[in-house]
């Protein structure tokens, strides 16, 4: 597995899936968190790419305890570095996030080289844990997306990953960086009614499945194909 980095996100796009899911970590001028940035790593979990946030070091993380959703980050000396919120993580795209670059610069106030250094920190033990990073984020995701029912404790704390990827893929259109998706629909049909409509000239996929034709044509077409079929019927052609 290739080594980890740091990466900000768009706010917003963060902030149209903080309408989404009101457990997405808020980047809102009204909640005074504007000045926060989302920053974290991203992984992959079902094909999907995910940026799990990373929090600085707080007095209330001592108290708590690492789970599926939350793990703690310590340097080798045991000191507290920061934390990591896998029940916040959100999918992400590549052209809503930025690579963070964490060398020094001359123009740095003592403020932001202080930031750098955790920030550092918190990479290098992303780095030495990325395996455990990842199949957790995984496991997580499964949880919140097939297995809710058993977990609704859990659950409950996490974003919901399938309302978020479905704000992404909107997002991104309304940005105008990607096109709607084509919707598709399977049907059923006799060997009169596929050769009713393979003679009308329609551009539709056909396949044999469980010993029947089935066909695969665009939702706009839906009107067409149901007028088609419904005219055989009419004629008495199909019993």
């Amino acid at each position: 597995m290739k080594r980890l980095d740091l990466y900000t996100l768009d706010v917003n796009y963060v902030a149209e899936l903080a309408k989404a899911d009101s457990k997405v970590m808020s980047v809102s001028p009204q909640q005074k968190k504007d000045n926060r940035p989302f920053v974290g790593v991203v992984v992959i979990c079902n094909d999907k790419r995910y940026c799990i946030p990373l929090t600085s070091p707080k007095p209330k993380h001592q108290k708590m305890k690492d789970g599926l959703d939350f793990s703690r980050l310590f340097d080798n000396k045991g000191k507290l570095l920061g934390a990591m919120n896998f029940n916040n993580m959100i999918p992400v795209d590549d052209r809503l996030i930025k690579k963070i670059y964490l060398l020094p610069l001359p123009t740095d106030s003592p403020q932001e080289i202080k930031y750098k250094d955790l920030l550092n920190d918190q990479l290098d033990w992303c780095n030495n844990n990325r395996k455990e990073i990842k199949n957790k984020a995984s496991r997580l995701y499964e949880v919140v997306t097939i297995h809710h029912k058993e977990n609704e404790r859990i659950v409950s704390r996490c974003c919901d990953f399938k309302k978020l990827e479905a704000a992404l893929e909107k997002y991104l259109i309304d940005q105008g960086l990607e096109q709607p998706k084509q919707e598709y629909i399977i049907k059923k049909v006799s060997e009169d009614e596929f050769n009713a409509l393979k003679s009308s000239g329609m551009n539709f996929q056909t396949a044999i499945k469980d010993n029947q034709r089935v066909i695969r044509f665009k939702t706009e077409q839906k009107e067409q194909v149901e007028k088609i079929i419904n005219g055989l019927k009419n004629k008495n052609v199909l019993l």
